[in-house]
Formats: structure tokens, C-alpha cells, sequence
């Protein structure tokens, strides 16, 4: 195998991952979108030394790739979004509860007042 033939199998095998990942998607949770991330890397990482030899058709499938990698990213930036809204109200519980948890001393009287 030469170069570009190397370069196009590397294009072809993201450009079926990222198919696959994109019918899935409405499904995916964290770990599927890791996983995609995971396999993404390896791929552009295998296909860097043959950058060079990259045709201009190669050039445009990749940028196609990244085209449809787009849905993919903001579905990645939604569970982002859900996990920091998640955390933001942990923290909120957290301080409501430790305020109510604080120890006081044992003659003493606490009043709430709602507002």
C-alpha cells in the first residue's frame, strides 16, 4: 500500500465512525461519545504522517467529515450543558443542607424564617 492508499482507508474507517456515531446519536450518552472521541483521536493520530501526501479529493472528504462532526459536537456540548446544570444544583443542596446541619450549641433556639 502506498501513501494515499493508507491516507484513504484512515479517511474511510472516520468517515464510517462518524456515520455509525451520527445514527446513533439521539442515544449516546457520555461513555458512547468518549468512545467515539477515543477512536477519532487514533485515527487522526495514524494519519498524520501521511499528511503530506494527501490529494485534493482526500482534502474535501475531510472536510465533509468535519461537517458532520458538528452534530456530534454540540450533542457533546448538550451533556455538558446537563452535567453543569446537574452539578450547579448539587452544589445549591449542599449549602442549603449544610446550613441546616451546622451544630449548635445545646441551649440555644433556632428560628427560620421563610420569606
Amino acid at each position: 500500500m502506498n501513501e494515499i492508499e493508507h491516507l484513504q482507508s484512515f479517511v474511510d474507517e472516520l468517515k464510517l465512525l462518524c456515520r455509525r456515531t451520527l445514527e446513533d446519536l439521539s442515544t449516546l450518552d457520555e461513555d458512547g461519545l468518549l468512545a467515539f472521541s477515543t477512536k477519532r483521536e487514533e485515527l487522526v493520530q495514524a494519519m498524520k504522517p501521511y499528511g503530506a501526501a494527501a490529494t485534493n479529493e482526500i482534502k474535501e472528504q475531510i472536510r465533509g467529515i468535519l461537517k458532520e462532526e458538528q452534530a456530534i459536537l454540540a450533542r457533546m456540548m448538550e451533556i455538558k450543558q446537563e452535567a453543569a446544570e446537574w452539578l450547579q444544583k448539587r452544589g445549591m443542596i449542599r449549602a442549603q443542607q449544610h446550613a441546616y446541619q451546622q451544630s449548635y450549641a445545646a441551649n440555644s433556639l433556632f428560628f427560620d424564617n421563610r420569606k
